[in-house]
């Protein structure tokens, strides 16, 4: 993990030619539940939404979903 305060960079890696990883075992050392942006930055979108009301959620509170479509 490289950074501090606000700012936080995550680097993956596993030994899958072992099938041993400690990825999984530095994850839960390093995370803290609801470790939100102070001012209500971020909003937790809980493991109960499904894809589509995600998808139509984000799209609502960015102000994308009542833009014209791309012709692509």
């Amino acid at each position: 993990m490289v950074g501090a305060g606000h700012t936080r960079l995550i680097v993956l890696r596993g030994n899958s030619a072992s099938g041993k990883s400690s990825v999984a075992a530095g994850l839960r050392e390093w995370y803290r539940s609801l470790d939100l942006l102070p001012g209500g930055a971020e909003t937790v979108i809980g493991a109960d939404s499904g894809l589509a009301a995600t998808v139509d959620r984000i799209l609502r509170e960015t102000g994308l979903a009542d833009l014209p479509p791309l012709d692509c």
